[in-house]
């Protein structure tokens, strides 16, 4: 029967040996075999196995290959340019392949990973369709090669930005391992690597597994740089934050109390990476009950903001925002009041320069308190 369910392909040709499909298709169509035992059971787009081929100097094109498949029952054409492969047959020849039909297999796994990879980045013009992402998926998983890596950094991203933080999480695990084993621990890519798969692992609430990386990564950049260096404190920061939302405030509170500490010594109290350390320091103090060390805290950061930065600047915005809800938890209305109408108003003028997410969701938490809905 000819292949119609790409999860379930069964041909009735009872193919057993390399040499009797050979002898069906011709070297093209064990080629065109060989790559889908590789990728994932799913349609495969015939202009990347026009491009495997030409890469790959075959004696045949990839369409006369196809042709022959699909006579043998072997590949069905679903639609026009998208190819359903018999990936069972395929799975159960390349079982037994030599040591040299391997690496040519290999080859033609790596020729599709650089197609893939080269149309994600935009340097080929290659539309991609939704099975692309599952061979995305397949041929980036566990990677050996720096092309798979790159994709699965692409896979990584993609997923993050459409709200995937699994996918986004098992990929950087799965970069995080290779940049490991072949770069080491201490390179900037593998560290980068690291610091996004903490990040993953803490959207996905899995925060143990993201303090002990983030704890990895403060040691290691103290050791390369040295305990005041820029990449050194904002890992501290990053910590700060996996163990202040693991309830761990008092450690989270030393942790931030050293880096504005170490901030205000080399850059300046009044230095905007000094004064966001400083409005974390203050989120963790009020999170303690600590209403007055925070308040006053948030008074300094607020009122250095101002004398620095525009009015309309995310971090004045913040260090307002926040400073009225610690007044609010103190019952000081009139205070919180002029707080709003001073630094926060201009958000609700609906051409305001709204520059973050953070500003954003600020304005929508201050029209829900403005008409009188509670936070």
């Amino acid at each position: 029967m000819p292949v119609t369910d790409t999860t379930q392909n069964t041909s009735s040709v009872r193919i057993t040996e390399l040499s009797e499909l050979r002898t069906l298709v011709g070297d093209g169509g064990v080629s065109v075999l060989f790559l889908a035992a590789q990728m994932a059971v799913a349609p495969v787009q015939q202009t990347l196995l026009q491009w495997v081929f030409e890469q790959s100097e075959q004696s045949v094109t990839a369409e006369q290959a196809l042709a022959l498949c699909e006579q043998s029952q072997l590949a069905l054409m679903s639609e026009p340019g998208l190819w359903q492969l018999d990936c069972e047959l395929a799975c159960h020849i390349v079982s037994g392949l030599s040591e040299q039909e391997q690496q040519k297999a290999l080859e033609l796994k790596n020729h599709a990973v650089r197609y893939l990879l080269l149309a994600v980045e935009g340097e080929i013009e290659a539309p991609l369709v939704a099975s692309d992402l599952e061979h995305i998926r397949f041929l980036s998983a566990h990677p050996v090669t720096d092309d798979q890596c790159d994709l699965l950094i692409w896979l990584a991203d993609f997923a993050h930005q459409n709200g995937d933080s699994a996918t986004s999480a098992d990929s950087w695990q799965g970069i995080y391992e290779h940049l490991l084993n072949t770069e080491g621990d201490q390179s900037d890519n593998t560290l980068v690597a690291m610091n996004n798969l903490a990040e993953s692992l803490r959207l996905l609430g899995e925060l143990d597994e993201a303090r002990e990386l983030y704890k990895k990564q403060v040691a290691i950049y103290s050791d390369l740089s040295g305990p005041d260096n820029s990449a050194t404190l904002t890992a501290m920061i990053n910590l700060a934050a996996v163990l202040r939302q693991s309830n761990d405030l008092s450690s989270a509170r030393v942790m931030e109390e050293q880096v504005v500490e170490s901030r205000s010594r080399t850059l300046g109290e009044a230095h905007p990476d000094t004064l966001s350390a400083a409005n974390s320091l203050a989120s963790t103090l009020k999170a303690m009950g600590d209403l007055d060390a925070a308040r006053n805290l948030q008074s300094d950061v607020l009122h250095m903001s101002k004398g620095v930065l525009p009015v309309t600047h995310p971090l004045v915005t913040e260090a307002a925002w926040n400073l009225s809800q610690t007044m609010l938890a103190q019952d000081d209305y009139d205070s919180m009041q002029d707080i709003i109408f001073d630094d926060l108003f201009w958000l609700m003028d609906d051409n305001a320069d709204i520059q973050t997410q953070s500003q954003d969701q600020i304005r929508a938490m201050l029209t829900q308190l403005l008409s009188g809905g509670s936070m």
